[in-house]
Parts: structure tokens; C-alpha cells; sequence
């Protein structure tokens, strides 16, 4: 394995942080594709920074530096952290980068010429941005590659066949003006009529408060108002559910295309009329100005009529645009360029499909959640399920019993070394055994890592670790007697049918809490993993969710999104009901703390004390056995 190279990503925050971030992980998803493609076994950890004014960070620990997608080139702050990156020889590529106002150009031509100039790669988002740049750099010899919206070349895959759906999803991003919205209306309000189902969808949370009010002219049951902001993932699922979409925001309508579903865009200035003219969609963008409700109800029905012709033309446009040329440029500067094994080694066909999606030393390995059962840790499981990079299914419940078969097979030595296995080996084969399990769920879920839960996940670490050894492990700990309170009210049972002994008394449940509570601390402090395991109160993270969170997200190398407490909104109809389900489909509340007090006689608690009293005591949960 090579040493960690590291690059930082920069985005601008008056985008709107979400659409920033939606970029971040477009570029992330994609480089790692590419590194996969050309079997470039590295570490790359990709750190996301969104540039403030006036506001410091360490620049010289990265070995590259992105100027993400968006209006970046003509601002000051890339222009200083284009001289501090100087300073230390650090090399600066520009991704599907764009400029803001032309104004900018004039004012600051030779800064930017400078900057041009010195970029180690430039690739730029639309033809309108490569002809100011070789304005700029005047005749000098820069390749210059134009790319488009990056949101467009997402790996989605684009199925050619009519939507028999009769939902149309109405992005908004802000409040519309007076002509707009009248037009807007009157245009729903037919389509309404027509039969046609129509979602409210707010991308911001400054359009939460007005689409309410909007959706609130209209009767019909057949118009939804969604209440929170989506994050990417999301905004997909709700794209790909939908005929069409109606959008007042341009990265929506070029979302839409991505997913193979036509849209119609009213734009507020001219940034996807140059990409509505590359899939053919020039007459379903119209400006504020000249929308009438006429120009959308004609729009639906052309889309309607030819419905499967303009997904081919999306397609084709969208698989003639490729990353690769900008990444092969990346490889270069980073001196992986004699890693790639595409032309020197003969791949196993069998085993290609079982190369990690991801190539960064985090993404290669699983997040396991665990703790005694009726912990918390489902709820922890659903509230990161819903950040925009992560994915979480339900219990695996199959891991205890690969971990039984990985120990038996590490006794067969003689075995293993007549097959000329060595330890490093067969935990490459579990590796790729397990692995295989979260394969589909992940692609499916558009997320870059997943989490497996299965409480008794902390009784086996240290098995784990040697399978994954850059795994993360988060112990969900909860007052042992709430967690006997709630244990006795389970109908859990074996194979056989017969109820687990830990659910049939509390003496029983406080023997099994305090079994998984200290063997889960005395395995996190072995050697192999001290640094990575992190434990967390349940009570905590129902008073302090947000806090929490943010130390769970800092555990695991993620930023912050404030999907993870809007956790209750994700669909998961796709899930098999669990003890928990129906409680981690509200919203967080207490009421579940301190249950034991009106749940536990007086000798329930007299047996607790014995078995698991001086446990509380530790964990700070009381400080005597005086209650």
C-alpha cells in the first residue's frame, strides 16, 4: 500500500452549503471510480472545505488542491489560497469550474491570468468559462478541457423505457416572484385536474416556510408537501420516483437529466440554457419573465409524447462526457501513474467484481455499530443512515457466525498452509466475503460507506479488525436498568423457538447487560483497537443529539449534515420491522429514559445491584447503590 496522499477540495458557501457539498461527493464517487477502473490501489483521503472570509486552516498537509465546481475562479479567496498554496509547491487543479460575474474578469484579468497560468490542470464547466480563459491566457499553450455541470456525469444509470408514474416533483429553492408564482399556480392547478400528482419539494430552508404557504391554495389530496430539505441521495430517490420535474433551481433540472427524467426549468439567468442546448431541451427552459402556465402544460404533454426519445438524447450526451482526462492529469501530479496496473497484470475475472468500490483508506472498511440489545444503537444506526454519504440497512444478524467460522478457520493452520494461505490472506477472503453482503445496498444507496449494526457487534472487535483493519467501531452503552426493563418486554427467541435467556427475567438481562457492556471496554483497549473504537451514551444522544452526532461524524472522518436529525423523514419502507423500528420513526423524545424506576420492583432491583451495580457506578450512571 502507498503512503496517504491527500487532497482538499474547496466550494464556496453562497451557493447554498448543500449544493456545494452535492459537487463534493459527485467528485469523491468519481475518483474513486476511476482509481477502481484503473486498478490504482491507494490511499486518498479527500477532505471537503468550504471557504470562508478571513478564516485560517492548514494548507501545507495536502498534496493537491481542487477548485471545486461552481463561479470559484473569479473570488478572492481562491486567489489567496492560490498564493499560500504557492508558498509551499502545492499543485492546484481546477474541476468543471465556472466564473461568476464577468465584472470580475475585467477587474482582477491579470490575478486570474496568473492563476490560470499556473494551474497544474484546468477543466472548466461550459464553453462560455473556456472562452474567458483563453481570453485570459491569451495564445499560451494550456490545455483547457471542458467538461459540464458535474452533477450530470454522476454514475446513474439511465433506463430507456416509458414512467408509467403520473407524479410530477416541483423543485423550489426560493420564494417566486408575483407573475411567477401566478402562473406557477394556475399551471398546478390544471395539472391537478388532469390527474396528474404533484410534490412540493423545498431544496433549501429558506423555501420550507414559502412552499407551505404555496401548497396551502390548493384542496386537492392530490398535491404533497414535503417539509424538510433533501439531501442528494434523497433528492434522487424522490427524481427517480417521478414523471418529470419542474425546477427553480438549474443543478436540479441538470440532477434530473443525470437520473434519465426530462425537466422543465425556470431559470433566472442563462447557466443551463447552454446545457439545455446539449441535450436538446431548449424549449423547456424559460426565464421568469416570459413563463406563462401555458408554456409548462404544453411542456408536459411534449415530454409525455416523447418521452423515450429524449431519454436517449439525454443518454447519448451523457455518455460522451468523461472525468478521465482530468483524473489521468490528477494521477500524474500525485505520482500514482506507475500504481496503475491496467496494462501489467492480468485481472482474475472472477474476482474483479469484488474490488472495493473505494480506493480511501476510510471507504474500504465498514462502520460497525453495536452495544447490548435495547441500547440505542437502532436509533444511531437510522440517524446516520440519513447523512448524504452514509448508508445503514437493517441487522446483518449474520456476522456473529462468520466470526465463529473466521476463528475455526485460523485452527486449521496446517490446512491453511497446505493451500499456501498465510493469515494476511484469509482475512482478505473474509474481507471479500463479508463485503459482498453491503455491495448492492451501497450502489443502490448512493453512498460512499456503510454502517453495519447488529448489536453483539462489540462482543466480536477484535475479529472484525483483523478482517477490516481500518474499521471503525462506535459502543452504544445505556443504564443497564432501562436496558433489563425493556429486555423483559421482548418475545425474542432462538432457532428453536424458545425465548433467549437474557429476555426472561431481570436477573437474566442485568447478567447479560453487564456480559456485553465490559467485554466491549475491555476488547476497545487492545492494542489493535484503541484508537478505534468510540463509545457513546444513549442518553446522551437523545438530550444532546446534534452534539453527538457531530462527534460520531468527527470519529469517522464525515462532515456535518443536518440530514442526520431529520432522520424520521428517510424512507425505509424497504426494511423488515425490528423491536425498534416504530420508535425510530418519530422524532427523538425521553420518555424512554429512566423507565426502570416505575418498571422494577424492589427485589428486581436488589438483583440488579448485585450483577450490575458497581458497572453503573463506573460508567458514572450513579455514584452508590443507595436506590
Amino acid at each position: 500500500m502507498s503512503e496517504l496522499k491527500k487532497i482538499l477540495y474547496l466550494g464556496v458557501s453562497d451557493l447554498g452549503k448543500s449544493n456545494v457539498e452535492w459537487y463534493y461527493y459527485v467528485f469523491k464517487e468519481s475518483f474513486y471510480r476511476f482509481l477502481q477502473d484503473k486498478r490504482i490501489n491507494a490511499q486518498i483521503n479527500i477532505d471537503l472545505y468550504i471557504i470562508q472570509e478571513n478564516y485560517d486552516f492548514d494548507i501545507e498537509k495536502y498534496d493537491l488542491i481542487i477548485i471545486g465546481s461552481g463561479p470559484y475562479f473569479g473570488l478572492n479567496e481562491i486567489l489567496n489560497i492560490y498564493h499560500r498554496a504557492a508558498n509551499f509547491n502545492i499543485p492546484i487543479v481546477s474541476w468543471c469550474t465556472g466564473f461568476g460575474s464577468t465584472d470580475k474578469i475585467e477587474e482582477q484579468s491579470n490575478e486570474l491570468s496568473e492563476l490560470l497560468l499556473d494551474l497544474n490542470a484546468v477543466s472548466v464547466r461550459d464553453y462560455k468559462t473556456k472562452n474567458h480563459v483563453v481570453s485570459l491566457v491569451e495564445s499560451r499553450n494550456k490545455d483547457i478541457w471542458t467538461l459540464a455541470n458535474p452533477l450530470f456525469l454522476s454514475r446513474d444509470s439511465i433506463e430507456i423505457q416509458k414512467n408509467e408514474s403520473e407524479d410530477i416533483l416541483v423543485n423550489i429553492d426560493q420564494q417566486l416572484d408575483e407573475h411567477t408564482e401566478e402562473q406557477f399556480e394556475i399551471a398546478i392547478q390544471i395539472l391537478l385536474n388532469k390527474g396528474y400528482l404533484i410534490t412540493l419539494n423545498p431544496l433549501n430552508l429558506k423555501a420550507r416556510k414559502y412552499i407551505k404557504f404555496f401548497g396551502e391554495k390548493f384542496t386537492e389530496d392530490r398535491l404533497s408537501i414535503i417539509e424538510e430539505t433533501s439531501s442528494l441521495n434523497r433528492l434522487k430517490r424522490l427524481i427517480n420516483q417521478s414523471l418529470l420535474t419542474i425546477n427553480t433551481d438549474n443543478d436540479v433540472s441538470v440532477l434530473s437529466a443525470s437520473v434519465g427524467k426530462p425537466f422543465i426549468s425556470i431559470c433566472k439567468d442563462d447557466n443551463i440554457k447552454e446545457f439545455a442546448d446539449y441535450i436538446g431541451f431548449q424549449k423547456l427552459v424559460h426565464s421568469n419573465e416570459q413563463l406563462h402556465a401555458g408554456l409548462i402544460l404544453q411542456n408536459v404533454d411534449d415530454i409525455q409524447s416523447n418521452y423515450c426519445q429524449m431519454l436517449k438524447q439525454i443518454k447519448k450526451v451523457k455518455n460522451s462526457y468523461s472525468f478521465d482526462t482530468i483524473y489521468e492529469e490528477m494521477i500524474n501530479i500525485l505520482g500514482l501513474k506507475e500504481m496503475c496496473k491496467e496494462s501489467r497484470i492480468e485481472i482474475n475475472e472472477s474476482l474483479a467484481g469484488s474490488i472495493p468500490e473505494h480506493y480511501s483508506g476510510k471507504e474500504e472498511s465498514p462502520i460497525f455499530v453495536g452495544g447490548a440489545g435495547r441500547s440505542g444503537t437502532t436509533l444511531l444506526r437510522v440517524m446516520l443512515n440519513a447523512h448524504p454519504n452514509l448508508c445503514s440497512g437493517p441487522e446483518l444478524k449474520l456476522l456473529p457466525m462468520i466470526s465463529d467460522l473466521y476463528n475455526q478457520t485460523n485452527q486449521l493452520t496446517s490446512i491453511m498452509h497446505s493451500y499456501h494461505l498465510e493469515k494476511s490472506d484469509i482475512n482478505d477472503i473474509y474481507a471479500t466475503f463479508v463485503s459482498g453482503f453491503f455491495r448492492k445496498f451501497k450502489n443502490w444507496s448512493k453512498a460512499d460507506r456503510i454502517i453495519e449494526k447488529t448489536p453483539h457487534n462489540v462482543l466480536i472487535m477484535k475479529e472484525l479488525a483483523n478482517i477490516f483493519p481500518k474499521a471503525k467501531f462506535i459502543h452504544v452503552v445505556r443504564d443497564g436498568r432501562d436496558v433489563a426493563s425493556s429486555l423483559v418486554e421482548m418475545n425474542w427467541r432462538d432457532f428453536q423457538g424458545k425465548p433467549l435467556w437474557y429476555v426472561q427475567n431481570i436477573k437474566n438481562a442485568a447478567k447479560y447487560w453487564a456480559q456485553v457492556v465490559n467485554k466491549a471496554i475491555n476488547d476497545s483497549n487492545h492494542p489493535q483497537l484503541r484508537d478505534n473504537v468510540l463509545t457513546i451514551k444513549y442518553e446522551d444522544l437523545i438530550n444532546q443529539p446534534e452534539q453527538i452526532i457531530q462527534t460520531v461524524l468527527n470519529f469517522i472522518g464525515e462532515p456535518w449534515s443536518p440530514e442526520v436529525l431529520n432522520y424520521d423523514q428517510v424512507d425505509r419502507g424497504y426494511e423488515p420491522e425490528e423491536s425498534s423500528t416504530k420508535q425510530v420513526s418519530k422524532k427523538l423524545y425521553t420518555k424512554s429514559k429512566n423507565r426502570w424506576e416505575k418498571q422494577l420492583s424492589q427485589q428486581d432491583k436488589e438483583n440488579f445491584k448485585q450483577i450490575g451495580g458497581q458497572l453503573l457506578v463506573e460508567l458514572g450512571y450513579v455514584k452508590t447503590f443507595d436506590w
